[in-house]
């Protein structure tokens, strides 16, 4: 009876084994790039699905966080479409780890920028590309006098015009800067 008992808990102490080796096998953690900006968490795990997903910056600050609590394995798409260029990380941690993996973006050179005269001395600044980071309109009066800034932050393709009928001065610049990089500059 005894060496009964010990072949009976080897076996059952392999199958146990082999059950939790099969348990940890089903489980996936995979992010996937869709396109410059859009990334796709995918989540399989057998049974409940309780997480925390984290954008942090290079400094480990934390950009944005959201909760999962799902009975099924998931799939969420992330944007980062507001962030600029730099180093990221978009970590995952659940009842049994952290997964964590590593995001550079960096200006690929696919948005441009023109500036051009329209009647009565106007300006028409265009601003093209795929995703538009958020740029700075600067107006410089006379050598490089920051007369006005402004930020926009359209997320696509865009027009906007300004008018400079009460400058008191023949001596402006317009620049457009995205992400440091001047994208255009124009002398009126």
């Amino acid at each position: 009876m005894k060496r009964f008992t010990t072949k009976t808990m080897a076996v059952l102490a392999i199958v146990v084994g082999m059950a939790t080796a099969v348990t940890a096998q089903t489980k996936e953690v995979r992010f996937t790039p869709l396109t410059n900006d859009i990334f796709s968490l995918t989540y399989l795990n057998q049974g409940e699905c309780k997480l925390k997903a984290e954008v942090l910056d290079s400094k480990g600050n934390v950009l944005c966080s959201e909760k999962f609590n799902e009975n099924k394995s998931f799939r969420k798409q992330f944007s980062f479409q507001n962030l600029g260029e730099g180093n990221f990380s978009f970590k995952v941690t659940d009842g049994e780890g952290v997964y964590t993996t590593k995001i550079k973006r960096t200006y690929d050179g696919s948005m441009t920028a023109s500036i051009n005269k329209v009647d009565g001395g106007d300006a028409k600044v265009i601003v093209n590309g795929m995703y538009a980071d958020p740029i700075y309109l600067n107006i410089y009066e006379g050598s490089k006098v920051l007369a006005s800034n402004e930020y926009i932050d359209e997320g696509s393709s865009f027009s906007k015009e300004y008018s400079f009928e009460d400058v008191n001065t023949d001596d402006i610049v317009i620049e457009v800067v995205a992400v440091k990089k001047v994208l255009a500059s124009v002398k009126f």
